[in-house]
């Protein structure tokens, strides 16, 4: 690059960072005085946090053991910037399964230049965001002081701070996921043709970041919303009925070509059975090479097993086999507790708000369903499960929050019984 090229790749970038200060500004004045300071600090500590594990990462060239894939994006990323300053066509060099990173990589490439670090800040921004909008859905669930908890959960908990500290796709997947989970509560709540709207533009979204998720959710969305449509009855009840048959046409958007794919033929049981056992050929981290999902019976007796696996690996005697299995040990073991909370959040949520809670849930169970049967390796599984933990940690969070409150209310009772014997 040219000093040139330099100075003005710097002055892009300041315009574009006063822009983000002044929209993150915007965000922050909507919450109450203490919630916005607190956040503000959650968010600004993250957000460091993520870019120095990604500047060490980087300048070490340990990423590739986590993210070797985020080489490829690069690449693209370099290739569509390329095209875009010659004026010519991008889309041949946009991947079928990997569209939204590479045109995100592509798109700050060409307004600021051949910058590594700049897609590695968009996604730390992303990670840092799902803290905040983990915040907004427990708040607006009706758990306050839980929101707090579940903001700092997403925020610092150690597979999503290493996931968006590196430039891959999976944070802004779990962007899309969380955001069509808050939407989903709120319609649940009460509809909204602004809800619907910004439901469709999610869900297209998650279709750019992640395709499987997409497809998932649009099973997932009008369960949920059909649900609704049964509590409230009436014309509401139509306009549910409205939205679920718009989400249901969005797959036509890509299958006639849009961004210039078709995939909706290609998640059959037997291609699923393919793709479990392809991820499970990747050594000692395979657990579904000997299973068949390619027949309705196969696959329910592999359920089970998959959901398992889902929520609970890596367990403790298979994290010998691998470094990065290794560091995620105490993590889960954190998890698990977690998992705990997120069930005893999940009974709180359903004795007080039941359409908001199969809102939150819906999504998650379809996602971990759907997971459950395609996984055939511990590392990938890992990698995918970030997609539905912020959700569930709003959950642990609401649980944790029970908890605790129901410890303080034990702890005042017995200290008020002794007070009171003392007395007699």
């Amino acid at each position: 690059m040219s000093d040139a090229d330099i100075w003005v790749g710097f002055w892009r970038l300041a315009v574009a960072s006063i822009v983000v200060s002044g929209s993150a500004w915007l965000l922050f004045r909507r919450f109450d005085h203490p919630d916005r300071r607190f956040l503000l600090r959650v968010a600004l500590l993250g957000l460091a946090l993520r870019l120095s594990l990604a500047l060490v990462l980087h300048q070490t060239d340990f990423y590739l053991v986590f993210a070797p894939d985020s080489r490829f994006y690069h690449q693209r990323g370099l290739l569509i910037r390329d095209t875009l300053h010659a004026l010519q066509p991008f889309i041949p060099y946009v991947a079928e399964s990997t569209r939204g990173i590479i045109l995100l990589n592509g798109l700050a490439y060409a307004l600021f230049g051949p910058i590594r670090a700049l897609p590695l800040l968009a996604v730390a921004v992303f990670g840092v965001a799902n803290g905040l909008i983990a915040y907004h859905l427990t708040a607006s669930l009706g758990y306050r002081r839980a929101g707090r908890r579940a903001a700092v959960l997403v925020t610092f908990f150690p597979s999503l701070v290493l996931w968006s500290s590196l430039d891959l796709k999976d944070p802004l997947s779990t962007t899309a996921v969380l955001v069509v989970v808050t939407l989903l509560h709120k319609l649940a709540e009460r509809f909204s043709f602004r809800h619907s709207l910004l439901l469709l533009v999610a869900m297209a979204a998650s279709g750019l970041f992640r395709y499987q998720i997409f497809l998932i959710l649009i099973v997932a969305a009008p369960a949920a919303l059909g649900w609704a449509a049964l509590a409230k009855g009436g014309r509401e009840a139509a306009s549910f009925i409205a939205v679920v048959l718009v989400v249901a046409l969005l797959p036509t958007l890509f299958d006639f070509g849009f961004f210039g794919v078709g995939f909706l033929g290609e998640f059959g049981l037997e291609d699923i059975n393919a793709i479990q056992a392809s991820l499970a050929r990747e050594g000692e981290s395979a657990y579904g090479g000997l299973s068949d999902v390619s027949t309705v019976g196969g696959a329910l007796r592999f359920l089970p097993t998959g959901v398992f696996y889902f929520f609970f690996a890596p367990m403790p005697h298979q994290t010998t086999g691998s470094l990065s299995s290794m560091l995620a040990l105490p993590e889960m073991f954190v998890f698990y507790f977690l998992l705990i909370d997120a069930v005893r959040g999940l009974a709180r949520l359903a004795t007080t708000k039941l359409p908001a809670t199969v809102a939150v849930t819906v999504p998650i169970l379809a996602i971990a369903l759907a997971y459950s049967l395609a996984e055939g390796a511990i590392g990938d599984l890992y990698r995918h499960r970030s997609q539905v933990l912020p959700p569930l940690l709003v959950l642990s969070a609401i649980g944790w929050s029970t908890r605790s409150a129901r410890r303080r209310l034990s702890l005042w009772r017995r200290g008020r019984r002794s007070r009171s014997a003392r007395g007699a």
